[in-house]
This record gives C-alpha cells, structure tokens and sequence, in this order.
C-alpha cells in the first residue's frame, strides 16, 4: 500500500512491531553510527545474511530504515525522521506530551499540553 495512503495508526503499529525485537532493535542502533552493507550488519550478530535482511525487510517497511544501492553493493541506513514519525502516535497521550515538554524535545506551550481533539484522537 501507498505509504501516504496509510492510517496513523498503521503506520505505528508498524513501527511498533519493528522495535518489539532486540535484533531489530540492535540493528537500528548499529546504523546510528552510519551506512552500512547486509555483510557489515551481520559482523555483528551470530545469525545468517538471510536473517538479517529479513530484519532489514521489517525495518524497511516500517520505514525506519532505508536502503540505497552503491554499485552492487546495497547499504542500509537510518531513514530521516523514521523514529521520529512515531511520536505522532505518543503525542496523542497527555502524560506523554508533558513529559516531551519537559525534556525540551517539543514545545513547552500551554496549547501544546491539551488533550488532542476527539477527532484526532478517534482517527488514530
């Protein structure tokens, strides 16, 4: 399906899923650090290239991570506000967004602090 065709909220259980392994996890925190290649990814586990491309697989449609190829080489990297787009979901939770206020990553306005229209909050 068209990624701008998606719900908000399938985007994020998307996302969700992708964290809810420590591999993928793990991944997503070795490509912190820069492209990389399937090959260079899996120096770092005991799994097989198969395995880890399915991971990349899952990452990939959660668009969390994206992939470019260099001649015939493929290097994964982290995509441009792909962890981000899930404080979306979270920003929907008033606790949440206090919390977000007071660590400085979003706006500390008023307005920002109240609760999401029923609307918005149905959508999702």
């Amino acid at each position: 399906m068209d990624r701008r065709m998606r719900s908000p909220q399938a985007d994020a259980t998307k996302i969700f899923k992708a964290l809810s392994d420590r591999t993928r996890q793990r991944i997503l925190q070795i490509l912190e650090d820069g492209r990389l290649s399937v090959g260079e990814i899996v120096d770092h586990f005991p799994l097989s290239q198969p395995t880890i491309s399915r991971h990349l697989a899952v990452l990939k449609e959660a668009s969390l991570v994206q992939d470019e190829r260099r001649g015939q080489r493929v290097l994964y990297r982290l995509r441009d506000g792909g962890l981000a787009s899930s404080m979306d979901f979270f920003g929907q939770f008033r606790q949440c967004r206090r919390i977000l206020a007071m660590s400085g990553d979003t706006p500390s306005d008023r307005d920002e602090l109240e609760p999401a229209p029923r609307q918005q909050r149905e959508a999702l």
